[in-house]
């Protein structure tokens, strides 16, 4: 039993930590995605989102990362509210209800279940995965392993206001 824990906390540690690095890079097309809400709708990433920005996180709710970052993005989507900015919340490697998480601690994101395929796509292996996207579908910003979330914050303000000029 102590040996499964162990492996368990290894294998959470290397998935959180390992993988905020990406093979999408900034000037990269932001693959299209198709995926289920909650409700059962689907989301067409490319069909939903033109002529905004879009703040795409890759997150699950047992990443301790994404949830000390998601309170920071809560915030970015407060003050760009009313904007064409678009914040998604994809939900991968899951075991327990996000919709409930996200519920819990008042998060507002469109959020997107079972997106490991998209993940793949996008080149993301761990949490949580971050991207800003421009008007024309092109990655402006990507986060980087190890980067502090306030710094996070401040990149994405940047990033996104940026976009909107």
């Amino acid at each position: 039993m102590r040996f499964r824990f162990l492996r368990f906390v290894a294998f959470a540690v290397l998935i959180c930590g390992a993988g905020t690095s990406s093979a999408l890079g900034v000037g990269d097309s932001a693959p299209d995605w198709e995926l289920a809400r909650p409700s059962g709708t689907r989301s067409n990433f490319h069909d939903d989102s033109p002529g905004s920005v879009s703040v795409v996180l890759f997150w699950a709710t047992w990443c301790p990362y994404c949830r000390t970052l998601m309170p920071h993005l809560q915030r970015l989507a407060g003050e760009f509210e009313g904007r064409p900015v678009r914040f998604y919340a994809l939900n991968v490697w899951e075991d327990a209800d996000p919709a409930a998480h996200m519920s819990k601690h008042g998060f507002t994101f469109e959020l997107l279940l079972a997106a490991e395929q998209a993940a793949r796509a996008w080149g993301v292996k761990g949490t949580p995965g971050l991207f800003v996207v421009g008007r024309d579908g092109r990655v402006l910003y990507v986060r980087q392993s190890g980067e502090d979330d306030l710094d996070v914050e401040i990149a994405v303000r940047e990033t996104v206001s940026g976009a909107l000029q």
